[in-house]
């Protein structure tokens, strides 16, 4: 509460469902195969060939026909090129250099930087053989929602994915406008973001509207989908791992409410081996934000948390200088006193721990103790996202090297013990006698007191 006393009026915000679009119900099958049809001629036309019907008539020519001598001549004037390599070029030329945003959806503009636009012109034509090898960035729902009619098949060759959610801000004008967000980034000096016009029907909604949280929930909400049976079903059935990038989230939201919450634990649950977040604002690690999106993670998955990798211009996003990662491991102790009560009311209780990959190899040998660590194959760092193995500790999930690992017989070593009450170098560290001296010591010969 006391924060709150520091923010002006016009940023004592609410956060809600976004406002319905009513100029745009969504993309009927007429304009997508318009669309599909625009594509296809820039793509004849980028080759040199006419896609108009009259012009390609007369541009067949017909020649005499081929002998058989003449075909067979031509066909051996060809270089022959093993099938495995003619696939294995096939899957070069088909690999995008950078990651798909929005695949079969028209993307936003405010939602990528100025050299993810330009990059979007140089995609490979977007066909379904192109999932195989390109990772991608999703940054609408409605995105999410188009995705979902590809085939489950299809769906599951997808171990990797990116979401980025830029929350928005509505008030009685558009305008852009200092949140006063002094936490946000460390190069960030003002927070000046755009903000929405409210739509002339809710007259009732006064100040800034914020949805961030709830834009938040409704990417969780399709990530699952509703199958034959009335089921909900995994839009992507192999994923594994999640970078989850949080534009425009200041320290002035409220906390995410119940649907939030709910979401996350009985509708999505742990389903991930890694989840990285960008951009969480800063509050308690154990009660705060941050505490909730672990419930994403599976038992020993890796989840990291950094500064936010982007900040909303008026027509882009400005990206930002990446910072530090902090990575840990997720419920990774098994000796706890809650698991051992828990395994001992229900036998039947199963835990969903996160998976090697087996093209990551073997980790290497353990310094510690058998236990005490596990090896983790991820990254560390949002400049360098090389991925290399870490060692963690289970007790408190951080890397090993940056915690002390001392464990009892070290500490019972170091400190003695009732049994060995010697230390390291041999000496006793108290004598029996300490404490006869002590009762023999009279009251007399202790000072007094000063009056003062």
């Amino acid at each position: 509460m006391a924060q709150h006393l520091l923010i002006p009026p016009h940023i004592c915000m609410l956060d809600g469902p976004d406002y319905p679009n009513t100029t745009s119900s969504g993309k009927s099958r007429y304009d997508e195969i318009i669309e599909e049809n625009d594509r296809l001629k820039a793509l004849l036309l980028d080759n040199g060939i006419s896609w108009a019907p009259q012009k390609l008539k007369e541009s067949v020519k017909f020649h005499k026909m081929k002998t058989r001598k003449s075909a067979v001549t031509a066909y051996q004037q060809l270089p022959h090129l093993p099938m495995e390599i003619q696939l294995r070029i096939l899957g070069f030329a088909m690999k995008c250099p950078f990651p798909i945003i929005d695949p079969f959806s028209k993307p936003r503009l405010e939602h990528l930087t100025k050299e993810e636009q330009m990059q979007r012109k140089k995609y490979p034509v977007q066909g379904r053989k192109l999932f195989f090898n390109n990772s991608f960035v999703f940054t609408q729902v409605i995105t999410l929602e188009a995705f979902s009619l590809a085939s489950h098949e299809l769906r599951s060759t997808i171990k990797s994915v990116d979401l980025r959610v830029v929350g928005k801000y509505y008030d009685d004008e558009a305008s852009k406008r200092d949140i006063f967000a002094m936490s946000y980034h460390p190069t960030v000096q003002s927070l000046k973001i755009p903000i929405h016009a409210r739509p002339k029907g809710a007259a009732l909604d006064h100040g800034i509207h914020a949805y961030c949280w709830q834009q938040f929930t409704d990417f969780m909400k399709h990530l699952q989908i509703s199958s034959k049976s009335n089921r909900l079903s995994k839009l992507f059935p192999s994923l594994m791992r999640m970078k989850l990038d949080l534009v425009n989230f200041c320290e002035h939201l409220h906390f995410p409410g119940p649907a939030c919450s709910t979401v996350l634990r009985w509708h999505t649950g742990p389903f991930l081996d890694e989840l990285i977040v960008t951009g969480i604002p800063e509050d308690d690690p154990q009660e705060g934000p941050e505490h909730m999106f672990t419930h994403l993670v599976k038992d020993e998955g890796v989840f990291g948390t950094g500064p936010p990798l982007f900040v909303s211009q008026s027509k882009f996003l400005k990206p930002l200088t990446p910072l530090g990662l902090a990575v840990r491991v997720i419920r990774a102790d098994e000796d706890t006193k809650i698991r051992r009560l828990l395994q001992f009311k229900d036998k039947n209780v199963r835990r969903v721990r996160a998976s090697l990959d087996p093209a990551d190899g073997k980790p290497p040998k353990a310094f510690y103790a058998p236990g005490k660590t596990i090896w983790k194959f991820t990254q560390d760092s949002l400049k360098n996202p090389e991925r290399r193995w870490i060692e963690f500790d289970r007790e408190s999930g951080f890397p090993a090297d940056d915690i002390e690992m001392w464990s009892d017989e070290d500490d019972l070593a170091m400190y003695g013990s009732d049994e060995n009450p010697f230390g390291l170098h041999g000496d006793p560290l108290f004598f029996p006698n300490d404490d006869m001296e002590d009762d023999m010591e009279d009251d007399d010969d202790m000072p007094a007191l000063l009056d003062t």
